[in-house]
């Protein structure tokens, strides 16, 4: 671009014609166009990878054994797995969203748990990783669980909830008193 600059004036000459600027605005136009088009694309594509890894990462999830649980920091399920849910007796669209101590604990049980999970959000405990608690089924039923947290931070390091492993233990927790009152009934 040729050009001058007058002095104490903000104006700038161009030797250029109108045609000519016209032609570099149409230019800059289309090249602007290509640039969101591309950008769109590579838009799309990301989701598409997004998608495809967040696919991947719930099937993870539900191949384990165990239930995996995410839950935010007042307490809400943000995620559960299938095993999860068929240890419930949920649909997994029954149990996002709500309170986890307040729907799925027994109510003798729920304050204690709730406590401890507080404590951990405010931080005030360092770590909880393991962790027994019964957790009650849609029919009332309840299951043994052994847990493992973790405490989930945000880049910043902000709590942001937890995510639990919890093997269901009731079968070993009953075999295992049936056979202590075996023992005890022979030892007399």
């Amino acid at each position: 671009m040729t050009g001058h600059l007058f002095q104490g004036d903000c104006a700038m000459k161009d030797s250029r014609s109108n045609k000519e600027l016209i032609e570099e605005i149409e230019y800059l136009r289309q090249r602007v166009s290509r640039l969101e088009s591309e950008k769109a694309r590579l838009s799309r594509l990301l989701e598409k990878e997004g998608a495809v890894s967040e696919h991947i990462s719930r099937q993870y999830l539900d191949l384990v054994h165990t239930m995996i649980l995410e839950l935010n920091t007042s307490g809400r399920v943000i995620q559960i797995n299938k095993r999860g849910c068929e240890i419930l007796g949920y649909d997994e669209n029954e149990i996002i969203g709500k309170n986890w101590f307040d729907n799925f604990l027994p109510k003798y049980f729920g304050p204690e748990v709730k406590k401890v999970f507080h404590e951990l959000m405010s931080g005030d405990l360092p770590g909880h990783p393991f962790f027994e608690n019964p957790v009650l089924k849609k029919d009332g039923g309840e299951r043994l669980i052994a847990w493992h947290n973790m405490i989930l931070k945000d880049p910043s390091g902000k709590i942001t909830g937890t995510l639990s492993s919890g093997l269901d233990i009731t079968d070993d927790f009953y075999t295992s008193e049936a056979l202590k009152k075996t023992r005890e009934k022979y030892q007399m």
